[in-house]
């Protein structure tokens, strides 16, 4: 990527430039691919769940947030070390605060996301048998997060972690991977 210090002669210079940056912060930036991974998610949850317009925009909003301050966050970065390369007390404020503002935005986006998913999955899964690897930390976070937003939380499930347990004893490792290589799954 090549900088030249002028202003953009066209509004078509403005957008390819702003699509550079995106680009350059997709490609190179670990949280991007996170963010990114968690919007399509979002997205696809939307889709299935068929959330109403009103949660729509309120998750488009929260991804264009989250997405908007990450590249924020690498332009105060890219700034920091460009201006200096030593250890500097207010370089490290800048990063650490401009990461804060990503990492803010994120678990408040996270927390919304639970008030409007949860209760369309509980409607979703309520005759069935929830099954699980490790089930007491998936059911955990569900109970609790059912019990904040005032739902109750009962639901039959299985642990294929306990079941591995018991169904093969010799093995030192119970990982979701090796018991369906076992099983030929």
């Amino acid at each position: 990527m090549k900088y030249i210090n002028k202003k953009n002669k066209s509004l078509k210079d403005s957008f390819y430039h702003a699509y550079e940056g995106i680009c350059y912060t997709v490609i190179r930036e670990r949280n991007m691919h996170i963010h990114i991974i968690m919007a399509l998610l979002v997205i696809l949850g939307g889709a299935i769940f068929q959330i109403s317009y009103e949660e729509w925009l309120v998750c488009l909003i929260l991804i264009a947030l989250v997405i908007s301050l990450e590249l924020l966050n690498t332009a105060v970065e890219s700034v920091v070390d460009l201006i200096t390369t030593n250890d500097n007390p207010l370089a490290k404020v800048a990063k650490d605060s401009a990461a804060g503002a990503v990492l803010v935005s994120a678990i408040i986006s996270a927390i919304i996301g639970v008030v409007i998913f949860l209760p369309k999955i509980l409607d979703f899964i309520k005759d069935n048998v929830l099954v699980a690897h490790n089930a007491s930390f998936d059911i955990g976070f569900l109970k609790q997060n059912a019990k904040l937003l005032g739902y109750d939380f009962d639901y039959t499930y299985l642990d294929t972690l306990s079941l591995a347990h018991e169904l093969f004893p010799e093995f030192k490792s119970y990982k979701l991977g090796r018991i369906a290589k076992n099983l030929n799954i």
